[in-house]
């Protein structure tokens, strides 16, 4: 027992040192953070940039690109990847970047005839048809690597290279578009709004979870915009996970966990963390309780300190973990939990079109000596080209202790489907 209290008060005093960190790097990130590679801020999302002095086309040979000089952005520099987009001859006469592509993200049509005389409007949005149709692949010139955003032209078509994001320009934005650490699609405890109709085999019967909540971005110093953001961002989430019985009278709500929470997360290119603290406590319905009047309930709480990594293996596959300390319990919920897994997102060649997901989690947690659950979602979903929120449809497996947590001596095994809307 001595020993378990004084771990608490180690992890309260961590608590006040992990605040101080907290805002050390955010101070740090303020005076000498710079784009992903040491690489000059040029153009925020969305906007021009610069290409460099034009040179006549007769004095490039070969497979040369686009010329710059000393004075020109550095990622300009850079070797374009042989998948990169390649612009026509005709294009050859006209500044690279200024010009064809405008501040909208779209290529303008006066380049490109045989595409306009099928358009009524000036300027179409980008897609992989059009472009396989009017861009030539044995063309000297291509497209940098950095330097423009379009919001129809999805990032492993315009960038190839997970690992390179878009060029910043950096700055203080109070309610940011966008997060910097990715939500993870199958975890059962993440803020979302998420409506899913499951049956347990254990049990016998169905249950339906209902989420309503989302995490969101208070202040951030980085980069603009949502699409791949850079920098440093404290982000305030909340939601209620509820689970009705709708076999029962009136739909019974037989549970509902709360939580709220304040993270600061961090993001450098394919790397991201996170660091913050969250309250979780669990609820159990009236009418329950009324049905069951022997039930015993509990009142399980965290209050947990948490520290997350994730990083992007390419620009498809994300890969995390996180840990979590808690110096205060109550109702049988004890100090540590680990939560660990990885999800598969590509990005659709339209918006519209959507594209498949699958997404796994596991969830350790020292009340079950930690013999955790595991979840697994998979579906087909869509992702707003400029909020980079994403709507689900799909199928979802768990295996473990009871989602509730009010329930504390269950085990369950659900396989059903459902809908999910996650930030």
């Amino acid at each position: 027992m001595e020993t378990r209290t004084q771990i608490h008060l180690e992890l309260l005093a961590f608590r006040d040192t992990a605040l101080r960190t907290l805002a050390m790097i955010a101070l740090w990130w303020l005076v000498v953070s710079q784009c992903p590679g040491g690489e000059s801020p040029t153009a925020i999302a969305g906007q021009r940039v610069n290409p460099g002095p034009r040179v006549d086309p007769g004095q490039r040979a070969g497979n040369s690109k686009w010329p710059v000089d000393a004075n020109a952005p550095q990622l300009l520099k850079e070797p374009a990847p042989t998948s990169a987009f390649a612009f026509p001859p005709e294009a050859e006469s006209s500044p690279l970047v200024d010009s064809i592509l405008d501040q909208r993200g779209t290529i303008r049509l006066d380049y490109f005839p045989s595409l306009a005389e099928r358009s009524n409007d000036s300027r179409v949005p980008v897609d992989q048809t059009s472009l396989s149709q009017i861009i030539p692949e044995t063309t000297n010139e291509v497209l940098p690597t950095h330097g423009t955003h379009t919001n129809f032209v999805s990032f492993r078509q315009l960038f190839d290279d997970p690992a390179k994001y878009s060029p910043c320009e950096t700055g203080w934005q109070l309610l940011p578009d966008g997060l910097l650490y990715k939500t993870y699609l199958a975890g059962y405890k993440e803020p979302r709004i998420q409506y899913t109709n499951l049956f347990d085999t254990h049990s016998k019967r169905r249950v339906t979870e209902a989420v309503l909540g989302g995490r969101v971005g208070i202040v951030r110093y980085g980069t603009f915009g949502a699409n791949n953001p850079q920098g440093f961002q404290l982000d305030l989430d909340g939601a209620v996970f509820a689970r009705v019985l709708p076999d029962e009278v009136s739909t019974m709500l037989e549970g509902a966990d709360f939580r709220v929470g304040l993270t600061g997360t961090w993001r450098h290119g394919p790397l991201a963390a996170r660091t913050g603290y969250y309250h979780i406590s669990s609820h159990v319905g009236d009418e329950f309780l009324l049905a069951n009047p022997m039930f015993n309930r509990i009142n399980y709480v965290r209050d947990s300190l948490l520290f997350g990594l994730s990083y992007d293996v390419n620009s498809d596959i994300t890969v995390y973990s996180e840990l979590g300390a808690a110096p205060g319990t109550q109702g049988g919920a004890k100090m540590f939990e680990l939560q660990f897994g990885g999800q598969y997102t590509p990005i659709a060649t339209r918006p519209s079109n959507g594209a498949p997901y699958v997404g796994i989690h596991t969830h350790l947690r020292e009340e079950f000596n930690f013999n955790g659950s595991l979840n697994v979602v998979a579906g087909w979903g869509w992702q707003g080209p400029t909020s980079r929120r994403r709507l689900r449809v799909g199928m979802m497996y768990y295996t473990g202790p009871s989602m509730q947590f009010s329930f504390f001596d269950r085990y369950e095994n659900l396989l059903g489907g459902g809908i999910w809307f996650d930030y």
